[in-house]
């Protein structure tokens, strides 16, 4: 009987996500989180059913010479069934990495624009700002380098979100 429930508890710990043991997940667009690096991203893409031809990899500047290329800045465009995704990286501790993300959401309809300020509501919890919605990965008021979160309308697509450190 004991080895039973023993077994029972194992079981149940083992399905327990990892997050939450580990505490709030990063801040998030898609999955995708700031400092993940380029080929992360192409393969988180690709997991999500956004095949590499809806998403392409630009280096840049082009003055990068190809020793110093993995710290050159970078940005992948990819499209999404609701609109367009672009993640912009930067040189972090010696390699490029993701500095900011960029998801606009295409309208379909008058009503998108509270249909998905709903689901962000639903998916990041209560914001820390209401004007815009905004969300920190770190205590209120927002520090200094902390990932920050924006929800806007806009008025050629239903929203924007902008996910960043905050300046």
């Amino acid at each position: 009987m004991l080895s039973r429930c023993f077994i029972a508890l194992l079981a149940l710990a083992l399905l327990i996500p990892t997050a939450v043991l580990a505490g709030p997940a990063p801040l998030d667009i898609l999955s995708l989180h700031l400092g993940m690096r380029a080929a992360s991203v192409m393969d988180r893409l690709a997991s999500q059913g956004i095949a590499s031809g809806m998403a392409t990899l630009r280096q840049a500047p082009a003055h990068c010479e190809p020793a110093d290329a993995a710290a050159c800045p970078r940005r992948i465009e990819a499209r999404t069934p609701d609109g367009l995704l672009v993640i912009r990286f930067a040189p972090i501790g010696g390699s490029a990495r993701v500095a900011r993300i960029d998801y606009a959401i295409i309208a379909r309809g008058p009503a998108d624009y509270d249909r998905v300020r709903q689901a962000a509501l639903a998916h990041y919890g209560p914001p820390m700002q209401l004007d815009p919605l905004s969300w920190c990965d770190g205590p209120d008021p927002c520090p200094r380098g902390a990932a920050l979160l924006t929800f806007r309308a806009a008025s050629d697509v239903a929203a924007r979100l902008a996910l960043r450190a905050r300046p």
